[in-house]
């Protein structure tokens, strides 16, 4: 349907959308700083400006990773993940997510010590591995013995945010609901909810978002066709070209499709479990008030 093809408008972007969280973050390196403390329970002495979108290609030929937003600290490096669905491969990006981030971290003839202490975050609006723990961190240990760490110093860091209530830091809480519904509760959420509006009243940041969406769907389109050309490779040369196009825009035109649907329909039910009306929802998503109601019973 033409509802489900059209992106969230800039002047409605929350900040749990990939964009607007890039945004914030790499223009605002002190509120930066301080989600990490808030989430971590740490004190961080300094931090370099905050790299959104963060690229890091290993090798020719080997697949490259990019970070929502990636910190470098003295001594500890920093990548934060907005989580909007599950995509099913979360682990497995953690785990190569850290080997890469090692790999770029330790310069040549480096000592093994040098590495910095890290951590992988994700800010997920799901639980996860559906255990109902607003956190869930991850260390290795030794199976033989449960107290006995490994001491590689990486984390990894799930954040399920639905399960705010749990939490006992009354930052941390108002920062969980912050980024689910958008309400600040805190000085610091307001500090956040100031820059969003700040971001969502320029028109240099409106450029910038949809310049991001229009990278998004080149990427789409890039993947589609390296697909299609794998697909085309034990066709015949002749029909391989005009077929590899096709199924390309066809295939991007579903991805592109599939990543706006789950995201506004993702965004439909978290409203609908704030209670929020099927008009009000229906303005604020594009979606038509029987698509809303499907939701809501399913």
């Amino acid at each position: 349907m033409e509802n489900e093809n059209k992106i969230t408008p800039w002047e409605k972007l929350p900040f749990s959308h990939k964009f607007m969280f890039y945004k914030v973050m790499t223009d605002n390196p002190d509120l930066c700083k301080r989600l990490i403390e808030t989430l971590l329970h740490i004190e961080i002495d300094h931090i370099e400006r905050p790299t959104g979108e963060h690229v890091i290609d290993p090798a020719p030929g080997t697949h490259g990773i990019r970070l929502d937003i990636y910190v470098r600290g003295s001594d500890k490096v920093f990548d934060l993940e907005m989580q909007i669905v599950d995509t099913g491969n979360l682990p497995e990006r953690m785990r190569y997510y850290q080997g890469i981030m090692d790999e770029t971290e330790l310069n040549a003839g480096a000592k093994y010590s040098s590495l910095k202490t890290s951590y992988i975050m994700f800010l997920c609006l799901f639980d996860l591995f559906g255990k109902g723990f607003p956190v869930y961190t991850f260390q290795n240990r030794c199976e033989e013995d449960a107290g006995l760490l490994l001491n590689d110093r990486t984390y990894k860091i799930v954040y399920n945010l639905t399960e705010w209530e749990q939490v006992l830091d009354d930052e941390e809480r108002a920062l969980f609901q912050f980024i689910l519904d958008g309400q600040a509760r805190s000085k610091f959420t307001e500090a956040l909810s100031d820059h969003v509006r700040k971001a969502q009243l320029s028109p240099q940041a409106r450029q910038a978002y949809m310049t991001w969406e229009q990278d998004i769907k080149e990427e789409a389109q890039f993947r589609a066709e390296k697909m299609a050309k794998d697909m085309a490779k034990d066709m015949a040369k002749d029909m391989a070209k005009d077929m590899a196009k096709d199924i390309a825009k066809d295939i991007a035109k579903d991805i592109a499709k599939d990543i706006v649907k789950d995201t506004v329909k993702e965004t439909a039910r978290k409203m609908l479990s704030y209670g929020d009306s099927i008009e009000k929802i229906v303005d604020i998503t594009h979606l038509t008030a029987e698509e809303v109601q499907a939701l809501q019973n399913s």
